[in-house]
């Protein structure tokens, strides 16, 4: 362990560390929503659909063992679903805003000239706003459904990417692993985010 330790602090002193900017956008689905978010619209929902929002963020790569680099992240993550009411009554689309602490492992090569990595790691976020918006003859414009969602939702990341030059392109899979919903409305499943996002960034150093 201590042999371990010292190899990883002269590594990361050889090499420097890194930082850089990412955005892009995301695929949303929330399963099982129906079961809560049924009870503040008012009405039965028949199934969830997807959504699709913004990820933009900032990260840090700390270089840790020969092409092996910790990354904390700071960014934001738009999640949420889309309910189909039932009777062809209409559409509410449930949006959940977070700011979002990935913290990853990260491993990177050579290929062809280029980097690829791929990153795993867990991910803790904090709810910074949520909407909801009915669209149909019986359904409210805007309704409330803050109270029926926890302010933490906990996940974990897997990501793969490629670096041509500074610029990398990036695809990541975010599976939540708490549930988000507060005990204000009985349900009997959890319900966990799913994240798909496909970002562009910069690597400044």
């Amino acid at each position: 362990m201590i042999s371990f330790i010292a190899l990883a602090a002269t590594t990361a002193h050889a090499q420097s560390v890194g930082a850089g900017v990412r955005a892009g956008i995301d695929f949303a689905s929330l399963p099982n929503a129906g079961e809560v978010l049924d009870q503040p619209v008012g009405q039965s929902s028949t199934e969830t659909s997807s959504i699709t929002g913004l990820v933009f963020g900032g990260f840090v790569t700390w270089p840790i063992a020969s092409g092996w680099a910790l990354q904390p992240e700071m960014q934001f993550v738009a999640k949420g679903v889309k309910l189909t009411e039932a009777n062809g009554a209409g559409t509410v689309t449930a949006r959940l805003n977070y700011l979002e602490f990935p913290v990853l492992a990260r491993y990177q090569t050579g290929f062809d000239n280029h980097i690829v990595y791929v990153a795993v790691g867990p991910t803790f976020a904090v709810k910074a706003s949520t909407s909801a918006q009915g669209d149909g003859a019986t359904l409210k414009n805007d309704i409330e459904i803050d109270p029926a969602i926890r302010s933490f939702d906990g996940g974990i990341a897997f990501a793969g990417g490629l670096v041509l030059q500074r610029v990398l392109v990036e695809i990541r899979y975010t599976q939540g692993l708490s549930d988000i919903a507060t005990d204000l409305y009985a349900h009997a499943d959890s319900l966990r985010n799913r994240v798909i996002a496909v970002s562009l960034g910069v690597q400044l150093k």
